[in-house]
């Protein structure tokens, strides 16, 4: 068989996935991820209670900041992982398996050194990092100690989930993404609570973190497997492979640097100026706020693979197309969450953990819910802008963005405590967000007035109208089951509004095929169980 028809039948199953329209893409790979993340925040949401009851302000804050370190040095991957799915994602519509392979194999060769690298130096330093920010009982700090250098495990092990994923996320298979990274943090915290209920420390929480990214490893590398079976899971090195994914990584690392020190740096002031059982109050408020961003990152990530794909084929319909319905995405998804936290922030701390969380947290919940609110708009336009030639401006604005922050908390958090961090966070999003999309949109050639009238508009009036409603329940929510009654009536309220005003005709057709799909798939299985009853 000739060389180039064994490259097009080993790429045939990642290539479908890229053949869907704009508006069926966007839907059907957001809906994978909206399935797999809603589990997530329902076993989060049952599990909290119990670790925070279990450990204590003091241990939960003290696990907070390790879990807090343990994603915070993803950002020494330099950005390879996005740009090899950039690399990837142009080349699978061409079949260009050995260009594919190189790219990998010498993606696979810098992770793996950085990881060794990573891991060893936490390993080594980890007595000096826990002395000197973790203000804590001094009990506590043996463990502690222990418990990070089990984490610089996991360091090695999450730079190869970063090779392997890039693979799935390319083909823009994000039901697989879904699967593997939600059912493994699922994992994580199920084996957390089981410990905490047989009376483990924190060393052996952190063992479970590093099974839970053994598993993710083992599984991402499995479907790159299944997806392009001619690739070599294996290390190597190309020059001039190295030097493109260097040349666009150095960009990249600058944004994901900017997210990844935006997130942390407020606990570890908090942690550094202030006793180690405030970033226990400030973490699960945050926590709370970040998972809703994650959600909504996670839902509209699937931009930046097929922005990619149509940046290598000089497409700018298509692309601003696809950055507009993104936007529309995270307005959807994002306005009326926001806006029920924001109203039901103080009952729903109250009732799910307890009044002192709730005095503490529920004003810092509600700021930086607003933030992540705004926040989640700069994600859609710092994707687009990676997948083509104008990453240096969004690794510009990304550092603009990381020095405001610092700033702010530098100043606010030693004055106002955490209610100073939460403030100083909003503060920076009202700066600037609207000054990023603003000259994203000058860039991309999209005028305001499009971007509002179809992507911001619909979604915040029918959240608006939603939230009132929230509103209007306030004063008769006495546990969390009203609480939940309330939420859905609101919820109702927005999707009813939303299926006449946010939609459009191609939204629900492609909304439709997907639901055909889905319907397909599952068909023969109740069919089954069905016939198995009967």
């Amino acid at each position: 068989m000739p060389k180039n028809q064994i490259e097009c039948n080993n790429t045939s199953t990642a290539v479908h996935a890229l053949s869907h329209s704009v508006g069926s893409r966007l839907i059907q790979n957001s809906a994978a991820t909206f399935c797999g993340q809603a589990v997530v925040v329902g076993i989060t949401f049952v599990a909290t209670p119990y670790m925070t009851r279990k450990l204590g302000p003091s241990g939960y804050g003290t696990l907070s900041l390790l879990m807090a370190y343990l994603f915070a040095f993803g950002l020494l991957n330099l950005g390879i992982n996005t740009s090899l799915v950039k690399f990837l994602a142009e080349l699978l519509t061409r079949g260009r398996q050995d260009e594919m392979q190189r790219y990998f194999s010498t993606s696979f060769t810098v992770l793996l050194a950085i990881g060794l690298t990573a891991g060893a130096t936490v390993w080594g330093l980890a007595g000096v990092i826990v002395e000197r920010c973790f203000h804590g009982e001094a009990a506590l700090i043996p463990s502690a100690t222990l418990a990070l250098r089990i984490a610089s495990v996991a360091f090695v092990l999450q730079f190869l989930c970063q090779v392997f994923s890039a693979v799935p996320a390319a083909a823009q298979r994000f039901e697989i993404l879904s699967l593997i990274g939600n059912g493994t943090t699922v994992l994580r915290i199920l084996g957390t609570v089981a410990l905490l209920w047989l009376g483990r420390g924190l060393p052996s929480l952190m063992t479970v973190v590093v099974f839970a990214v053994g598993v993710s490893a083992l599984a991402y590398g499995f479907a790159a497997k299944r997806l392009l079976p001619g690739l070599r899971l294996a290390p190597g090195w190309s020059r001039p492979h190295g030097r493109s994914l260097l040349g666009h990584s150095k960009f990249v690392i600058v944004v994901n640097a900017s997210n990844h020190f935006v997130s942390t740096v407020d606990s570890f002031l908090i942690g550094f100026f202030l006793p180690v059982a405030n970033v226990a109050y400030y973490g699960v408020a945050y926590s709370i706020a970040q998972r809703l961003w994650v959600f909504i990152a996670n839902l509209v990530s699937v931009v930046f693979p097929a922005a990619s794909a149509f940046s290598g084929e000089s497409d700018q319909g298509r692309f601003n197309e696809l950055y507009v319905r993104g936007m529309k995405v995270t307005a959807m998804t994002a306005a009326f969450p926001s806006l029920a936290f924001c109203v039901f922030a103080y009952p729903f701390l109250r009732f799910w953990l307890s009044q002192g969380y709730a005095d503490r947290g529920a004003p810092v919940l509600i700021l930086v819910t607003l933030g992540f609110l705004l926040n989640s708009f700069s994600f859609v336009a710092s994707q687009v802008l990676q997948s083509t030639h104008r990453v240096n401006f969004a690794a510009s604005s990304s550092l603009i963005y990381s020095l405001l922050n610092l700033a702010s908390f530098l100043i606010l958090i030693p004055r106002f405590g955490i209610l100073g961090a939460a403030g100083g966070f909003l503060g920076c999003q009202v700066l600037f967000v609207p000054w990023f999309v603003h000259r994203t949109n000058s860039l991309l050639g999209v005028s305001w007035g499009r971007l509002i009238v179809s992507s911001y508009l619909g979604a915040f009036s029918c959240a608006g109208v939603a939230s009132g409603v929230c509103w209007m329940f306030l004063g008769r929510i006495h546990s969390l089951v009203g609480l939940a009654v309330a939420g859905f009536v609101g919820l109702g309220v927005y999707v009813a509004g939303g299926a006449v005003v946010i939609l459009d005709r191609r939204d629900r057709e492609a909304a439709r095929l997907l639901l055909r799909r889905w319907l397909a798939a599952v068909k023969p299985g109740l069919r089954t169980i069905w016939v198995s009853i009967s």
